[in-house]
């Protein structure tokens, strides 16, 4: 598997290296730009026929430099316009008049939220009142690791987050002084104080590699982009009363629909393979999304799922439940069952001037950046356990392949029964489907080549230059791919040349456009809405392709959290072939049913009520009529016309 790197034509030329362009032999002619595949990414769309390299190999005539932008691409017609809405002043707001010794009754409030909490836990855990171990709710909650740093974080937050909202139902404060106001209210004013984070200190200022939590990446703000930080707002959240609770009314006062009736009436299983795209392009997004976006889930202190839907119901609910009500649902009425789980997010402050009362963030237990800690993990215990500390080189299991996870093992891998065993890498989800775990391994492997050419060429270097040299060149491939060659694909040529988001020049690997003054945390609205369109390219049906170009085929419902199809069968590179060679689902409102009801699709429309993610309404449409980018069978499937009259806007 020498060389074998995600293979950057493979990322937006995979469905053109598989078959449209007769490479071998084709000669240049007159005319003919002849370059690398990726040499032209972003202009895919008018790329010419096959030509042949200098060195031999193969190419294809790019457009000429300044020819003009290429048309849309397919995943990114659904809009033209640019986000339309100022967001510079939607976060102000007056500090409210609140005498000191009134927040100081909140904080004591918060604290003992904090410890009636705990208390709480320690019951459930006596009582066993958790998820049983096996269930799909508890295996989701097990290939999602929480580290203890961001355990840690989120009990700071439920304080500070319990303390404003104490603060605001004592001084009778609106949603937008509680929620926004207090915003103003330094928590170091407090005696709470010791529960904002500590401010970061960076070791070494001059070192030219990345930390493993993503700290000092910025010298001016050492804490953007850390780990275990919160997300940042495009506007200000909607909660119910403004601070953290449950939004449970539209925008017109009526009750919101339930989130489990529209995905499964509006999220249906058409299938609709893309007539252009490789199923490389969604799992591209996946790697990525894992690379910097991780809002989890609590988990007991044991690391045991929380159960919103127990049996007995005289069991005290967990305050961070939030259960889906999905009597008489299509599906799982044939289950008998009338509850699904659901658990809101971990929270998160910022350190020094960012701690502060207000609405609720949610955590980040990623770094922000594209920095390969799906990789390198996303801080240094993380980083440690991946490290092989010889000659620069990560871990690897027999085969070549991602090492064991020792501590994934017991009834929470899945692949436990099937005589398998889980993989470890530096994001804990990398188990969750087998294209995710290929592209692991391809990554892990890609590391290892580089780190041994790299000593070769330097036998002096100890193994912690290897190891971070390597890690410095692996991390730049992976920003190459998905900002020359992947998103051109996404959001289309337009919006990359229109944002200046192109090397420069095109094809030198190169840009000089680094901000510090930019914030570069997560989004909230971009992870809990926008990122999620990759939920409509995934395939139910993974047809493998053997070397002599047989196919089988296994459904994916049958292979979450269970590396088996690789460990045990030997389909590495059956999987690879997949992801080169078939296309994805095309981007439209439908989902496989094996999301949405094998894994966590009513879940992922959930997301946005507990983040008090805004509605489509509030950002302004983003620039898109609401009718256009509707489809009329959708509408007609919308139950009681929520469609129109809810100001949703994340299906």
């Amino acid at each position: 598997m020498k060389g074998l790197l995600f293979l950057t034509v493979v990322v937006v030329t995979a469905g053109l290296v598989a078959g449209q362009f007769g490479f071998p032999g084709a000669s240049t002619g007159d005319g003919c730009n002849c370059q690398p595949p990726n040499y032209c990414a972003i202009d895919f769309g008018r790329i010419g026929r096959g030509c042949e390299l200098s060195d031999g190999s193969q190419g294809v005539c790019c457009p000429a430099a300044g020819s003009g932008p290429s048309g849309p691409s397919s995943f990114g017609t659904r809009s033209s316009g640019m986000l339309n809405v100022n967001t510079r002043n939607a976060f102000a707001a007056s500090r409210p008049g609140v005498a000191e010794s009134q927040l100081e009754v909140g904080v004591r409030a918060g604290v003992a939220a904090v410890d009636s909490l705990a208390a709480l836990e320690q019951s459930i855990v006596q009582s066993s009142s958790f998820l049983r171990r096996g269930t799909p709710e508890s295996n989701h909650v097990h290939q999602s690791r929480i580290r203890q740093s961001a355990r840690d974080m989120d009990k700071r937050a439920w304080a500070i987050v319990m303390a404003s909202s104490n603060v605001m139902q004592n001084e009778g404060l609106t949603s937008s002084q509680g929620g926004l106001g207090l915003r103003n209210v330094r928590v170091s004013e407090t005696s709470l104080r010791d529960r904002c984070p500590p401010t970061v200190t960076c070791r070494d200022p001059r070192s030219k590699y990345r930390t493993a939590d993503g700290s000092c990446n910025n010298l001016q703000n050492a804490a953007f982009g850390q780990s275990n930080t919160p997300a940042q707002r495009i506007l200000p959240p909607i909660y119910e009363d403004g601070v953290a609770g449950f939004r449970v009314t539209g925008e017109d006062g009526s009750p919101l629909p339930n989130v489990r009736r529209i995905s499964s009436s509006i999220m249906v299983d058409i299938n609709e393979p893309d007539t252009t795209f490789t199923l490389s392009v969604m799992q591209w997004a996946q790697f990525m999304d894992h690379d910097f976006a991780h809002i989890p889930f609590p988990s007991l202190e044991n690391g045991q799922g929380i159960d919103c839907c127990p049996e007995d119901p005289n069991t005290p609910l967990h305050p961070r439940c939030q259960p889906i009500d999905i009597s008489g649902d299509p599906f799982f009425s044939r289950f008998r069952r009338k509850c699904m789980n659901f658990v809101r997010s971990m929270l998160a402050v910022g350190p020094a001037e960012a701690c502060t009362f207000g609405f609720a963030e949610q955590l980040n237990q990623l770094t922000h950046w594209i920095d390969g800690s799906n990789v390198y993990g996303s801080d240094e215990n993380e980083q440690r356990a991946v490290r092989s500390f010889r000659n620069g080189l990560l871990k690897t299991s027999r085969g070549n392949m991602l090492p064991i996870n020792p501590e994934q093992q017991g009834g929470e891998c899945e692949a436990e029964l099937r005589n398998a065993k889980c993989f470890l890498a530096g994001e804990s989800r990398v188990n969750e489907q087998p294209g995710l775990t290929v592209i692991h391994t391809i990554w892990l492997r890609e590391h290892n080549r580089v780190a041994s050419e790299l000593q070769q060429l330097n036998p002096q270097w100890s193994d912690e230059e290897v190891f971070q040299e390597a890690r410095r060149i692996v991390i730049a491939e992976m920003q190459h791919i998905t900002f020359n060659e992947w998103l051109p694909i996404i959001i289309g040529p337009q919006f990359v040349q229109a944002f200046g988001i192109q090397a420069s020049p095109p094809g030198s690997g190169f840009s000089n456009d680094y901000d510090p003054s930019i914030n570069p945390n997560m989004n909230n609205e971009f992870s809990t809405a926008a990122f999620r369109f990759g939920h409509s390219l995934v395939q139910g049906k993974i047809n493998l392709i053997g070397r002599d170009g047989s196919l089988s085929s296994v459904l994916l419902r049958n292979n979450f959290n269970s590396p088996h199809l690789i460990q045990n069968e030997g389909r590495f590179d059956d999987l690879v072939r997949t992801l080169v060679q078939f296309p994805s689902q095309s981007f439209d409102n439908f989902v496989t049913q094996d999301l949405s009801n094998h894994l966590f699709q009513p879940i992922s429309a959930k997301q946005g009520k507990p983040r008090g993610t805004p509605s489509r309404r509030a950002a302004g449409c983003f620039g898109i009529s609401f009718l256009e980018s509707v489809r009329e069978d959708t509408v007609g499937r919308s139950p009681s016309g929520w469609l129109h009259q809810k100001g949703i806007c994340r299906i």
